[in-house]
């Protein structure tokens, strides 16, 4: 594992444990915002969650990445009124979107593991880190979904709609962290 593959390494070098609460805080914030950016969908609104997470597992590294992630889902289970539509509570995620909050803590730590091993610095790795995570976020939230609908509309309603969606946010992605590790190297 090379920590200092991420770009949080390379701008906030000095790792500190107050560092790491801030970056949590301001990802959970981040995260929250992206939340916000929604359109109404039923059961699951379209929202920009998935490129915060994304940014956080393509900057952050692995752990940290996930510890945000993880911070995002108990603070609203919690009932903060943190996820789409400002929405909170431990219903929302045991409910029919609980498994793409789930899946959120898994695709930051999936994207963040690739970072620190280097994939996400070529074009090539970067793309299948993004496909993989859309993959799991997807198949992860369908499945769930999938004890909520009736059978066989998970796949209609959690995922088709979503795969359009999730490529524009991967292609800003792509396009953001080579900008990124630019402007960091000057």
């Amino acid at each position: 594992m090379n920590s200092e593959a991420t770009l949080v390494s390379h701008v906030l070098p000095n790792r500190t444990l107050v560092r790491d609460i801030g970056l949590v805080i301001f990802g959970v914030l981040f995260t929250a915002l992206a939340a916000q950016c929604s359109l109404p969908w039923q059961p699951v609104p379209f929202t920009l969650q998935t490129l915060a997470v994304t940014v956080c597992g393509l900057t952050y590294g692995a752990r940290l990445a996930a510890a945000t992630q993880v911070s995002y889902v108990l603070a609203g289970a919690a009932g903060l009124p943190i996820f789409a539509e400002f929405s909170g509570g431990p219903a929302k995620l045991m409910g029919p979107t609980g498994g793409y909050l789930v899946a959120f803590v898994m695709a930051a730590w999936l994207l963040g593991w690739a970072t620190e091993r280097g994939w996400t610095k070529n074009v090539w790795g970067l793309g299948i880190g993004l496909v993989i995570s859309n993959v799991v976020i997807l198949a992860v939230g369908a499945t769930w979904l999938s004890f909520f609908i009736p059978s066989g509309q998970a796949w209609n309603l959690g995922v088709a709609p979503f795969i359009s969606g999730a490529f524009a946010k991967s292609v800003i992605a792509w396009g953001m962290l080579p900008a990124a590790w630019k402007l960091v190297k000057r």
